[in-house]
């Protein structure tokens, strides 16, 4: 097993903010809400802070670009 120094909240995180990118390009029309439900996130707060942290921007910003 490679030890990459993450912790496994970050990397669960990682991996939910991905999904929600995937789920934003394949569903244009869908609410963040609904993204960040169905990407495992327990809140829209919780959604915000982790995926600006992974990606460095907010859901609205990555989803404009």
């Amino acid at each position: 097993m490679i030890m990459s120094g993450e912790s496994f909240t970050s990397m669960i995180t990682r991996y939910r903010v991905q999904y929600a990118q995937r789920l934003m390009q394949e569903h244009p029309d869908m609410l963040l809400d609904d993204v960040a439900s169905e990407s495992g996130f327990a809140s829209y707060t919780t959604f915000y802070r982790g995926f600006k942290t992974v990606t460095g921007k907010t859901p609205q910003e990555w989803k404009k670009r």
